[in-house]
């Protein structure tokens, strides 16, 4: 009887138990070939991922030199805006301060027209002269240079034939070159103040008093001859507004001032000048 391990053993009717199986794998080598899978997929993952950190390192590279930009012209526009916000408040300001010196030249303007111009056309359609002095005639004048300044200055332009209409019945014809004049002098000026005009703040010129009311030294001041602490009777010259602002006050009529208060006042004068000084 042979033993297993003798080669005669092994024929036809006694093969290996070996020889219906597959053949033999070392453990070893299998575990190895599954690391040498595992580690060429990281590897690949390695490579894919650090092609994306190279792609992202190049956009946040490429972003970060846009947003350098960016920065730059924001700030280029920012100087650009401020200079423009500087000079445009400068100028408003210019403008502003440049209107309102125009204001009161024109306020000015307009009252010595009214006391100067107007009295004197007055004076001429009543066929006065500098030797008429009296109270009457005071009156009289006034009464005529209300009604001129009403006609001419709170409605804006008109033309001369209109004034003979709120003058006395009869005045002299030669009077009829003069009013053209002044009338047309009264329309150059009125264009003038209401060129000024903005949205905000227009002219108006204000009439508005109350009969019989002491004088209001706010918003008005006695004519020259009259006694301002008499009632106001009417108003020669309207107050000139700019929005809420007074440039020049009314001037009013209230009653000519008494010799003796004339007489009184003439004599405080000295001692008011020595007070001031």
């Amino acid at each position: 009887m042979y033993d297993e391990q003798h080669p005669a053993y092994w024929n036809d009717e006694n093969s290996s138990p070996w020889d219906h199986h597959q053949p033999f794998r070392n453990p070893s080598s299998s575990h190895e070939l599954g690391l040498t899978t595992a580690l060429a997929g990281v590897t690949r993952q390695y490579e894919t991922l650090e092609h994306t950190s190279t792609e992202l390192e190049r956009r946040i590279q490429a972003m970060t030199h846009e947003l350098a930009a960016y920065r730059e012209q924001q700030t280029q526009l920012q100087k650009a805006f401020d200079t423009f916000r500087t000079a445009h408040t400068r100028d408003r300001s210019m403008t502003t301060t440049n209107i309102h010196g125009l204001h009161l030249h024109l306020a000015r303007e307009h009252r010595a027209f009214i006391e100067q111009r107007l009295n004197s056309l007055a004076r001429r359609i009543l066929s006065l002269d500098d030797q008429h002095p009296g109270v009457q005639t005071q009156h009289q004048v006034a009464k005529v240079i209300m009604r001129l300044s009403t006609l001419l200055f709170p409605h804006g332009p008109l033309s001369a034939e209109h004034v003979p209409r709120i003058l006395p019945e009869t005045f002299p014809s030669a009077v009829y070159p003069r009013i053209s004049q002044e009338t047309a002098a009264a329309d150059a000026l009125y264009r003038r103040i209401v060129a000024l005009n903005s949205t905000q703040n227009r002219v108006r010129f204000d009439y508005a008093f109350v009969a019989g009311s002491t004088v209001d030294p706010a918003g008005q001041e006695a004519w020259p001859p009259c006694d301002g602490d008499a009632p106001v009777s009417f108003v020669l010259a309207p107050a000139y507004l700019v929005g809420d602002d007074i440039y020049q006050r009314q001037l009013v009529y209230t009653r000519p001032e008494s010799r003796r208060r004339q007489r009184r006042r003439r004599r405080s004068r000295p001692l008011e000048h020595q007070e001031h000084r």
